[in-house]
């Protein structure tokens, strides 16, 4: 460190457990250090120190021999404890430079940062041994969490299961049960995959279920994380599960929930179809199909779509740090909730706002005191206050009033939040955050069972992901990326390119180019003859357009 602050390097003369000498670089250097260790204790007492240099300093220069991983390392675990995994290696590369005038390359700021973390929060490869102990302590201080871990015969890990007992408090108590299933990838020296389930709140914002780990994403892993998502939660009446079209979701639903519905995610297939079709007809036949309610309409919809793709398209259609965000996540959520004094939560009552305005120049035949014919002026609505369904089927799918049973309520002059479903409602909402989820505590204040302690966990085996390997990960359409800005060649601003650009710059003459501009006047030496007719001899026209062609035509 002495070395960094003072912007020389060190000559290591002598280096033991009980003797340490150094000097500069500069052999004809005076600079000398000489130091020893205590025979009881661990101090070293200095014996010589020359601190002054009476070397050049010319040949100095920003990337020091001792300035290697390990010692930047050292320097950037303060700042872990701060920012913890976010700083990156491009960020340390400008600290060191602008702190202490290091030019690092990139390859030794990621080793710095490997041996910084590992320093701070320890090497990735005891976390697994913590494995058990943890569980076996989360369950502890949240009873009710549920959490399931399975091996390999060299007690090698592969899977990972949590599932927090305030989630499945609010998934049991108001939560839809319409679950969606997702799986990614994570980065770090062992690669592994984060299964993760999620429902809707009452205000339509995600709500976490279970989550989970494996080694590699595949149809055992997914089985496996499946089993164990239904151990928690069971099977839920009218339970609905939802993903994208990963086969091994597919086949492991097949085995573990056979008769619950399995729909796939509209937002990846919408992304689908703008990667293959690049049309934006296709993609807003698209919408319209998925958000009809009635099966005519999704019919009508769906033949429009094929009539507007071709055959030919048709062919080519192809674990700590965790509990403190969803501490954080609960208690943002319970404090909103809280503060919220109507009876619907924020987005139901501000669809119902929407939906109200528009069904206002609808016109309502009562029929009698609970049915409607509500005239929107296309295929109107049937609708029923008591049963509380619309012959649009919206009413019945969104458990909110749809545009003819707001205005047929409106015209009985009854409140609308009586004919909301219950999971719309804030006292739902509040419910579904109203369990704590407490910290495993510091380790010496755990009493874990010998049972417990004596299990083994090792990292995971290497396991080479399916497909092709990938340096870099596609974005689909409509995703953002981090990547470089591109800008108008015009204006320079970003946003748009130049074929779009509303800021155009004022034209200026093109510059002929110098090579093309020599070229021609070495080769032409006297500029070119104007057109000539052949006939009458006068220039400005051709034969074709001679007047003389006209008259004697007119003349015959």
């Amino acid at each position: 460190m002495y070395a960094l602050n003072e912007q020389f390097e060190v000559r290591i003369i002598r280096s033991s457990k009980t003797h340490y000498e150094a000097g500069c670089k500069d052999g004809e250097c005076e600079f000398q250090l000489h130091a020893f260790k205590l025979q009881k204790g661990e101090y070293w007492v200095v014996r010589m120190f020359l601190k002054d240099h009476t070397c050049n300093i010319d040949g100095f220069h920003a990337r020091l021999r001792q300035a290697n991983s390990w010692t930047v390392g050292e320097l950037l675990a303060p700042k872990l404890q701060v920012h913890g995994h976010s700083l990156k290696p491009k960020d340390i590369m400008v600290e060191m430079q602008v702190d202490h005038g290091l030019h690092l390359l990139y390859t030794k700021a990621w080793r710095a940062k490997d041996h910084a973390e590992a320093s701070v929060f320890g090497p990735p490869e005891e976390s697994f041994k913590l494995l058990p102990v943890y569980c076996h302590r989360l369950k502890e201080v949240n009873p009710g969490t549920i959490t399931a871990m399975k091996t390999n015969v060299a007690n090698q890990f592969e899977y990972l299961f949590i599932a927090h007992a305030a989630s499945l408090h609010g998934f049991h108590t108001v939560i839809r049960p319409v679950i969606a299933i997702d799986g990614t990838h994570l980065k770090g020296k062992f690669s592994s995959i984060m299964f993760v389930a999620i429902c809707l709140d009452a205000n339509n914002q995600v709500f976490p279920l279970a989550y989970g780990f494996g080694d590699i994403e595949d149809e055992m892993s997914w089985t496996w994380f499946l089993n164990e998502l239904k151990n928690a939660i069971g099977s839920p009446k009218d339970c609905m599960i939802i993903s994208d079209r990963h086969l091994g979701i597919k086949a492991a639903m097949e085995k573990v929930y056979p008769n619950v519905p399995h729909g796939y995610c509209v937002f990846h297939m919408a992304q689908n179809i703008k990667n293959d079709y690049k049309r934006k007809d296709v993609s807003l036949l698209f919408k319209q199909a998925w958000k009809a309610y009635r099966k005519a309409d999704f019919k009508e919809v769906m033949l429009e779509m094929m009539k507007a793709l071709s055959v030919d398209d048709l062919k080519h259609c192809r674990v700590n740090e965790l509990i403190e965000m969803l501490q954080k996540w609960f208690y943002k959520h319970r404090t909103k909730t809280e503060k919220t004094r109507t009876q619907l939560t924020p987005r139901a009552t501000e669809l119902i706002k929407e939906r109200n305005k528009d069904s206002e120049k609808y016109t309502v035949r009562p029929i009698d005191s609970v049915n409607f014919n509500v005239k929107d002026g296309n295929k109107d609505g049937l609708v029923n206050l008591s049963e509380k369904t619309c012959s649009c089927t919206k009413f019945q799918v969104d458990k909110l009033p749809c545009r003819h049973a707001l205005a047929a309520i409106r015209y009985a002059k009854k409140p609308f939040p009586y004919f909301c479903g219950d999971c719309y409602k804030t006292t739902s909402w509040l419910e579904a955050y109203s369990g704590n989820i407490f910290p495993v505590g510091h380790p010496s204040e755990w009493n874990i069972p010998q049972d417990v302690r004596s299990k083994v966990v090792h990292p995971p085996r290497f396991c080479a992901q399916a497909g092709r390997p990938k340096k870099k990960r596609f974005k689909s359409a409509g995703e953002h990326g981090n990547g470089k800005t591109r800008n108008c060649t015009i204006c320079k601003k970003s946003g748009h390119n130049r074929q779009n650009c509303k800021n155009p710059q004022p034209c200026q003459a093109p510059q002929p180019c110098p090579s093309a501009t020599s070229a021609t006047s070495s080769t032409s030496k006297r500029p070119l003859r104007p057109y000539m007719c052949r006939k009458c001899g006068e220039e400005g026209h051709n034969s074709q357009k001679c007047p003389l062609t006209s008259d004697v035509g007119g003349t015959t």
